[in-house]
């Protein structure tokens, strides 16, 4: 018996003796329907004679009155049972006790057996707690936190309990998560003999209730292993068809112009120049970046290549080397006027080409008169440096004939005319070289007296006035 039970008896003996003393004086009848009345039985549920104070109990008849019930309001003079006789009755079911507690009892955290020791009315794990502490997953005797209902840490099982619908311990049970609740194991946590076969695993397993189920599941994305299906990949063949290995785990196939590594990755099975492609290869110049073979941009034509185009701003058909794009062999680029040649020297002049045969007495724009791409400027008229003409004699079907001289008569009339400054054959055979030029040197785009030899009857050479250099 609880110390509660001796003291709440003791003053239910006390106030017995102080009414029979007031009876034996004279004092007003005994009436046992009267509230507070001692020695009566209280009704189920009743209050507690006035001044009486709940045990906390279980209601147990008590010699001189009955004990108050477990957890029940204090009494303020609550009706006595009928009929009840002074020797003690039935306790009621809600006798004093304010909201469950016991005012006078033991601190949370203290020593208990049951709740009627505690203040707070709960005795938990041996000790008295400020909450009910019924979980499988918490205590109210952690130390350090006694008093307090705490959660038992993640991944333990120190009250043995987390058995699900189980009867008792198992393959699957459970763990507490930290939080108070437990938390049992699913399907991959096998529980009997497993087998593995055309990719699909059958045998026992848990089903997150604790019970041990047979089960079959398919393996994709992984194939079977051993007794079991893979979990992880080191090579695509741990993998079912549609996938590939991927940092130890099954991923699908990279659709096209995807980044790969290898045809294995892509849905295509073929992996261009870093990227999924549609085709197997592309070729030279081509890019596989989108999925498909470009070259810069365009899809071209069957048998094509891919081959640089040079872009001819000028118009002359000639293309700056320095500037080009990739195009289809049978089309070129878009955007600007592109050729296949590559020669030109100065793509802002379209009378600059390699090949120009024409002088110029002007740059060509950039302060050069290289009209014909040479590396060098020619001279259209040369710097003779002499005043003097020469005969040159002629020639005849690819004879020399030095005695042919100047006026000699040619057929039809007239006279042969071969003086020039130079003669460009040993022994003055060939014709002239040299007709016409200036005595001094003159740049070009420059001007100066053009001179000329032609006639065989004037020594000198003859003024053609001013006249301007051209080049090429």
């Amino acid at each position: 018996m609880s110390r509660i039970h001796v003291v709440s008896s003791f003053l239910a003996l006390i106030t017995a003796a102080t009414a029979f003393a007031s009876g034996c004086s004279g004092g007003d009848d005994f009436d046992p329907s009267e509230d507070g009345a001692t020695g009566g039985a209280s009704a189920s549920g009743g209050a507690g004679g006035s001044g009486g104070k709940a045990s906390g109990g279980s209601g147990s008849s008590s010699s001189g009155g009955g004990s108050a019930s477990s957890g029940g309001a204090a009494g303020t003079g609550g009706a006595a049972g009928t009929g009840g006789t002074d020797t003690g009755g039935a306790a009621g079911t809600g006798g004093e006790g304010g909201t469950g507690g016991n005012p006078g009892g033991e601190a949370n955290g203290s020593p208990c057996i049951s709740g009627t020791e505690c203040v707070s009315g709960v005795c938990a794990d041996g000790v008295c707690c400020g909450t009910p502490c019924d979980g499988e997953c918490q205590s109210c005797s952690v130390p350090g936190k006694a008093g307090t209902c705490t959660p038992h840490a993640a991944d333990t099982n120190p009250e043995n309990g987390c058995l699900g619908s189980a009867t008792s311990a198992g393959a699957c049970t459970g763990v507490c998560d930290g939080k108070g609740a437990c938390k049992l194991p699913g399907s991959e946590k096998t529980c009997g003999t497993t087998s593995c076969a055309a990719g699909k695993q059958t045998g026992k397993s848990c089903n997150g209730t604790g019970a041990c189920v047979e089960q079959q599941s398919s393996c994709a994305p992984y194939v079977c292993g051993a007794i079991a299906c893979k979990s992880a990949c080191n090579v695509d063949t741990d993998c079912v068809t549609g996938n590939f290995c991927k940092a130890g785990t099954c991923t699908p196939k990279q659709e096209l112009g995807v980044a790969c590594t290898a045809s294995t990755q892509c849905k295509s099975n073929s992996c261009v120049d870093g990227s999924c492609c549609a085709a197997a290869s592309c070729g030279a110049g081509f890019s596989c970046s989108t999925g498909v073979c470009l070259c810069n941009g365009q899809v071209c034509g069957a048998g094509d290549s891919c081959i640089s185009w040079y872009e001819d701003n000028d118009g002359d058909g000639f293309g700056d080397k320095n500037k080009s794009a990739k195009g289809c062999s049978s089309k070129p680029p878009t955007g600007k006027p592109y050729v296949k040649d590559a020669t030109d020297c100065y793509d802002a002049n379209k009378n600059a080409f390699p090949g120009q045969t024409a002088f110029f007495p002007i740059h060509r724009g950039d302060n050069s008169f290289d009209y014909d791409c040479s590396g060098g400027e020619d001279r259209k008229f040369a710097n003779v440096g002499t005043l003097s003409c020469v005969d040159c004699h002629a020639w005849a079907v690819d004879l020399c004939m030095p005695e042919i001289k100047c006026g000699f008569p040619v057929l039809g009339g007239g006279t042969l005319e071969s003086m020039g400054f130079s003669c460009n054959a040993a022994g003055n055979c060939g014709g002239p070289k040299e007709t016409e030029g200036f005595v001094t040197d003159v740049p070009c785009g420059g001007s100066a007296d053009l001179k000329r030899c032609f006639t065989c009857a004037m020594a000198t050479p003859q003024s053609q006035g001013p006249t301007q250099q051209q080049c090429r």
